[in-house]
């Protein structure tokens, strides 16, 4: 991945992210929607053969009923011919007319004695049905299909005459077409299944044997279905004569139980949705695929177009031609933003670089004339020596205590260029301006408290003597008390406090109010040595600060806050 290009690198990812939306959308079908297709498909086509197969019960039970009450008739329970004969023209003339299915009604005795209509005679003595009929327990029978003489399919209902001891005397035969059955079965077209009702010895009913079995199933995979044990609803794995995977569906004919009505449908039919949704799904994907292709070239080649661009641009830039400027173009796009931000940074180097070149000069200019500048001091310290010395010979002692005083500070505050300088340095230079001061006012007195600890903390020069000059200024004014000064370093909470504290004229809250807020501006014209105090201690931290306690006619405390600061390690104190 690492060594593809970015066109590569889109389409590969455009590419993946379908392909993971596809395939997650594949196993879902597959691990959950097909199983529960097919189970819902499974359960509706059972519902159905569960329906077709109570509908036949039905029209048996509304046949046998109708046999159940013409059993009951005098005529045929006493067998009594000239009452027989009348009543089967009756029923056969009735049905006919009627535009019922039935072509023949009989009547048979145990002895073989039949009363038919003329239009239909039929020697059922031989009949295996025949037999059945006296031998089984059933209430009645139904045979298999046979053709009639006029070649039409018929079923044969055999429904007994019971004496008064309820034994079977006598067999009311009808031969019913198998039209009505067949339209039954043949009206349920389920998934493309096909539907026939077979007895329990495995004879098909309402199909014809030879085309079932070389069209559906063979006989040996039906008969590898115990029959016999069917007494509800069921379904049974099948192969249908093509190989393939089928069900067959059974339900037991609830009047007949002789009888199963039977299903065989193609498990591929019951999978046809989710067989459609994954079809329209492989279309949907390869239709995508070959829209991302299409539109994922396009999108590249616009973006790739300026990215090449701004790449050229770096290289001539990178091999010192500043003045290579990328085309902005008319998009208001990301790209469009990068490459004036491109121009924005060619431009300000430009500037930079001229200001580097500029400031190096200044530099150099700089440097110059502090060389000429470290000449000045030295001739100073040495003239204040001279004059020290001077003093002193004529026994003016006062003179030299100023001299070394004032030698002392400028040492301090010019310190060789250096703008921080150790606090014992700080403490060093604030006493020789007291020094100084002292002798001059003959009412000033003063306390300065460093602790040893302390004293390699670093600094920036010269925070302390506007304040001291301020609380010297305070503490002169004409009055009768001595004037008291005290300067005093400590660390509280993490932070460097030094503060300078006198017992001058002091202010009230409103006055303390209006020196703060001058502070916080940017007015200069009064104040200066404690604004720029202020403004030096922000610069070195903007969460240092300056904090004045003051009482008025009783005296004044201010503290400066160092948040941060380092001690001088090669210090040697």
């Amino acid at each position: 991945m690492k060594n593809l290009g970015i066109k590569t690198k889109i389409q590969l990812y455009f590419l993946i992210s379908v392909l993971i939306v596809f395939s997650s959308l594949f196993f879902y079908i597959e691990a959950v929607y097909r199983p529960k297709d097919i189970a819902n498909n499974t359960f509706t086509v059972s519902q159905i053969v569960d329906s077709k197969a109570q509908e036949v019960s039905m029209w048996i039970k509304r046949i046998s009923a109708e046999y159940r009450t013409i059993s009951t008739i005098p005529a045929f329970s006493s067998m009594d011919v000239r009452g027989i004969e009348p009543q089967i023209e009756r029923f056969t003339n009735s049905y006919t007319n009627n535009g019922e299915v039935m072509e023949t009604f009989s009547y048979i005795g145990k002895n073989g004695f039949c009363w038919i209509n003329s239009d239909a005679i039929e020697n059922l003595m031989d009949n295996q049905d025949y037999q059945k009929a006296y031998r089984d327990d059933s209430e009645f029978i139904i045979s298999k299909p046979k053709l009639n003489d006029n070649n039409r399919e018929v079923l044969l209902f055999y429904y007994p005459i019971k004496s008064i001891t309820n034994q079977k005397e006598a067999l009311i035969v009808a031969a019913i077409p198998s039209v009505r059955l067949n339209e039954i079965v043949n009206t349920m077209q389920v998934y493309n299944g096909k539907s026939f009702i077979m007895s329990r010895d495995y004879d098909l009913i309402t199909t014809n044997a030879q085309y079932f079995y070389s069209h559906t199933i063979d006989e040996e995979t039906l008969h590898a279905i115990d029959i016999m044990a069917i007494t509800s609803s069921n379904q049974f794995p099948v192969t249908d004569i093509n190989g393939k995977a089928a069900t067959l569906f059974v339900s037991p004919i609830e009047n007949y139980p002789e009888w199963i009505f039977a299903t065989v449908v193609s498990n591929e039919e019951l999978m046809q949705s989710s067989n459609q949704l994954m079809t329209g799904l492989w279309i949907l994907l390869l239709f995508l695929l070959a829209v991302i292709f299409i539109l994922g070239k396009m999108l590249v080649t616009s973006v790739l177009t300026p990215i090449k661009n701004l790449q050229n641009a770096m290289k001539l830039v990178e091999n010192g031609k500043l003045e290579s400027y990328v085309d902005e173009g008319n998009a208001r796009d990301e790209i469009h933003d990068l490459s004036m931000s491109f121009n924005k940074m060619i431009s300000k180097m430009s500037e930079l670089i001229d200001q580097i070149v500029e400031e190096r000069n200044q530099k150099q200019r700089a440097e110059m004339e502090i060389m000429q500048a470290q000449i000045k001091p030295h001739f100073l310290y040495n003239t204040l020596d001279n004059l020290k010395w001077l003093a002193k010979q004529h026994g003016a002692e006062d003179v030299a205590k100023t001299i070394t005083a004032l030698s002392t500070y400028f040492r301090t505050f010019l310190a060789s260029g250096q703008q921080v300088i150790s606090l014992k340095q700080e403490f060093k230079h604030t006493k020789a301006y007291l020094d100084m001061q002292k002798i001059r006012f003959k009412n000033l007195d003063y306390e300065i408290y460093c602790p040893k600890e302390l004293e390699t903390i670093q600094v920036v020069k010269i925070l302390l003597q506007p304040l001291v000059e301020n609380s010297i200024h305070a503490c002169t004014q004409p009055n009768t008390h001595m004037g008291k000064i005290i300067v005093r370093a400590m660390i509280e909470n993490e932070c460097l406090m030094l503060s300078v504290e006198d017992n001058g004229c002091g202010m009230d809250e409103q006055e303390v109010k209006e020196l703060l807020d001058y502070l916080h501006s940017s007015d200069t014209s009064k104040h200066f040595g404690l604004h720029n105090v202020y403004t030096r201690l922000k610069m070195m931290n903007q969460e240092n600060d300056i904090l004045i306690d003051s009482i008025k006619g009783e005296g004044c405390k201010i503290t400066l806050l160092i948040k941060e600061f380092d001690y001088d390690k090669n210090d040697d104190r």
